[in-house]
Formats: C-alpha cells, structure tokens, sequence
C-alpha cells in the first residue's frame, strides 16, 4: 500500500510538480510571527500550493510583486491563513489558468492579476471588501466573475481589456466604479448597475461593443466623459432624475442607439455628447414631456437637446434648448447638417469651441437672453445671411442691429402679441395674434412660470403671410398658453 501512494505522488508531480514541499523557489519573510510570500523563481512551472504554515508559522499574505513574471505556472493554491493579496502579486502569470482565493482574503492589491491572460474564472470570496486598480486587466480569457457582496468599490481598469468577459454581477455594496473599470470589454452584452452606485468614472464602458443593455441606477450624479463610447450594440437607455451632467464624448457612436431619456435635472452635456448616434430617432427631456410633433412630414422639436444625426425622411429641423441647460459643449452641434433652427434659454451663459460649426443648413438662432461667452468657431461654416434673433433688451451684448456677431447678423426677435382668445366650442380653443404670418407655435404649462411647457398640436395654424390664428383642443390640466416664435 505504501508503494502505490508513492507511485500514485509520483505520477501526480510528474503532471504538474508540486512545489509545497521543498521551499527553495519561495522566498518569505516572518514578521510577529506571520509569514508573507515575498518571491518565486520565475522558473518554477505547473501546479503550486503554497503552504499554510512555513517554520511554524502561519503564511498570511502574498508580498508585492511575490510571482510577478511566473509565467509557466498553471495553478496556483492559496491556503486559506492568507488575508491579503499585495501589489503585482501575480502579474504577467500568463499561463495561470486556475488559482484558489480563500475565504480569509479581504483585499485584492492593484494589478493582483494583471495581464493573467490564461485564468477562464475565477471566484473572489465574500471577505474581499476592495478590488483594486487593475486587479484584473488584461485577463483575456475570463468570463465570468461575481463580485462578493462586501465590496464598495471596483477600482480604475480593473476588468479593463478582459475581452471574453460575458457576465458579471455588481452588488448592492458597491457605490463607486472606476475610470475605465470596463474598458474593451468587447464580450459583455449586459450589466445592471446597482441603486447603490453614486459615480461611474470616466471611460467605464468604453469599447463595449456587443453590450445591448444597462441600468443606470437612480443615485448616479453624472455619466463620465466617453463612458459608453462606441458602444455601439446599445440600443436604448433611460437617464434617471438624480444625473446633473453627461460627459464629453459619453454616447459618442453608440450607432444603433434609437431613443434616449434626459432628466430636467441636467445641467451639462459635453461636447460630442451623442456624435455619431447614427440611429437615435428621439431625446425626451423630462418625465412626461411631449417631445415632438410631427407637422407635414417634419419633427419640430419641443425639448430636445444635442442630436447629430437624423432619420432619413423625417429630420428634426428645430431645437428648443431646456431651461436647465447653462453650458453648450465644444461640438455639441458640430455638423449638424438638417438643423436649421435652434432656440437657446437664457440659463445658457457659454457655448464651446465648435459647437455649430459645419451645421450647414443652420439659418436661424433664437436668443432668449444675453449674448453667452463663445468658444472658438462656434458658428464657423453655417450659411450665409444665418441670423442670431434676440430680444430688445439684450441687442447690445451682441452687436447693433444689422451687424455681424460670431458670423451670424444680428435681428429683433419677432415677438408675437396676443389680440384676442376664447372657446370657439367646447372642443376648440383659439388665439389670434399680430403681427401674422408663420413661424410661431403654441406652448402651454400647468403653471405660470412655464417651467415644464410642451408644444400644443393645433387642429389649425396660420401658413402664410396674413394668417393670424391657432385653433386646437385644449387640456384641462394645462392651463396656461403662450405664443413664441419658431425663427
């Protein structure tokens, strides 16, 4: 019996040789009588198990760096003393393909598992309460990781370039994930994203090319510059109330997305927020809102907010941009071809670099306040004659009537005046108004303030030049009408 348990071993270290009895590849330290594993010869190869006790005493941490470069180890066992995983602990192992972390672990150093590119899946174990930075960037071959319920925060890259990862669960303890957590994950196809999570860096989801779906949870302040860049399988996202501003670049070619929601709440959306959103058909801004209509063929646009690109057969021609909104980012508008219209509140006080260069059919720009700061070619290349309308009292922080300001001539904004009103029968309201002509619309609010106006969707409108009345059904909740230009 004795002979076969010896041929049995000896079979067995021929496989994969076990290098837990004889500790001349590990280097170690004792300190208060805990041992750290501070270094392994680089040649050591197949199936290690690193002993729970050396001399008597219990190994409790893998040292900074301690098999960095192991590159022929296939499995590694970490016995269930260790606490603590360091810095680089196992980078550059690039033929790990299987590796034990114990129960007793609590932290997952920064590049732990850095360019592990052989490990197909790996458990972390519910003590872990802090993945680090790049803990796991690079490994390739993962495809699945679930994140135990004790952690808070999933560090910078960490699963970033993990290009065969399909699935991963974040639970509710995480509040933070970090710059670029995600970034290349060209297999991950869907992701919820707990209520618990507060912020999510920037570039979190770059690259995730098939990712079709995600939840943004109701706490998240802001969406980081380029976070879903070139995510170009997402077909849908809703943005919830609680987000103030959406980053530079932070939807940029998301190509089949078709429909998005942007809360009032938001402040600030970067430049090139949506460029390349070859398919998006809709913006609603704010729960509820009416957000177009559709008049001869053509959306005119009642609350959205920087779009690119257009459906064929059906372009959006004008934007009325949401009170909430005081910055325009450089390129928001960039080469916004179909738009030939745009109204800008007077909450917006800046415009950035280029943000309506190239926007060629661009003829007519409403200011509802005082001139903004401009950036850099803000309206370089839109046509000839394109006219910046603006109220009376505002006219000199633009230039004299008649003059040039930022390439566009500056005019009095038509300010229509309302002549006479009333029920033409129970169904119908009217309002008639001067001077006539087109290119005015209807807007109505549940209050006075109009903090929350829609487009009314007349029955009839003035076409020409002598019209000079709307007739359309009136709601019983909006009580509230006003007339305002569309030029």
């Amino acid at each position: 019996m004795k002979f076969l348990s010896g041929f049995l071993a000896l079979l067995l270290s021929a496989a994969f040789p076990l290098l837990a009895a004889d500790l001349s590849d590990l280097t170690f330290t004792t300190t208060g009588g805990e041992v750290t594993i501070t270094n392994c010869d680089t040649s050591a190869s197949g199936a290690l198990v690193i002993p729970a006790s050396i001399e008597g005493n219990p190994v409790t941490g893998i040292g900074r760096s301690a098999f960095e470069n192991c590159a022929s180890l296939a499995s590694i066992t970490i016995p269930g003393s260790v606490t603590s995983i360091g810095f680089q602990a196992f980078r550059d192992c690039t033929d790990l393909s299987r590796i034990t972390i114990p129960n007793g672990v609590n932290s997952i150093g920064e590049s732990a598992f850095f360019n592990c590119r052989s490990i197909a899946s790996i458990t972390i174990p519910n003590s872990v309460t802090s993945i680090g930075i790049r803990a796991f960037f690079f490994c390739q071959s993962l495809t699945s990781i679930s994140i135990p319920d004790g952690v808070t925060s999933i560090g910078d890259h960490a699963f970033a370039d993990c290009q065969s990862l399909t699935i991963i669960t974040i639970p509710d303890s995480v509040t933070s994930i970090g710059e670029s957590a995600f970034f290349n994950c060209h297999s991950l196809a869907s992701i919820t994203i707990p209520d618990s999570v507060t912020s999510i860096g920037i570039r979190a989801f770059y690259n995730c090319a098939i990712l079709t779906s995600i939840t943004i949870p109701d706490g998240l302040i802001s969406i980081g510059e380029s976070a879903f860049f070139n995510c170009r399988s997402l077909a849908s996202i809703t943005i919830p109330d609680s987000i103030t501003s959406i980053g530079v670049f932070a939807f940029y070619n998301c190509a089949i997305l078709t429909s998005i929601t942007i809360p009032d709440s938001v402040t600030s959306i970067g430049y090139g927020a949506f460029s390349g959103c070859t398919a998006l058909t809709m913006i609603e801004v704010g729960v509820g809102n009416v957000n177009y209509t559709e008049v001869n063929g053509v959306l005119l646009n009642t609350e959205m907010t920087f779009l690119h690109t257009y459906p064929a057969g059906k372009p959006v021609t004008n934007y009325v941009i949401p009170d909430s909104v005081t910055n325009i980012g450089a390129t928001a508008f960039y080469n916004c071809a179909i738009l030939t219209s745009i109204t800008i509140p007077d909450s917006v006080t800046s415009i950035g670099h280029y943000a309506f260069r190239d926007s060629s059919n661009l003829t007519s720009i409403t200011f509802q306040g005082a001139a903004p700061t401009v950036g850099l070619n803000t309206f370089m290349n839109v046509p000839e004659g394109a006219t910046a309308y603006v109220q009376e009292q505002f006219v000199a922080t633009f230039s004299p009537v008649g003059r040039v300001w930022e390439r566009l001539a500056v005019a009095i904004q038509r300010v229509p005046t309302i002549t006479a009103c009333g029920f033409v029968d129970a169904a119908t309201f009217f309002i008639e108004f001067e001077p006539a002509g087109a290119g005015y619309r209807v807007m109505s609010s549940l209050t006075l303030d109009f903090g929350n106006a829609v487009e009314v969707t007349p029955t009839f409108q003035p076409v020409g030049a002598s019209d000079n009345r709307f007739e359309f059904a009136p709601s019983g909740a909006r009580n509230f009408y006003r007339l305002e230009p569309t030029e």
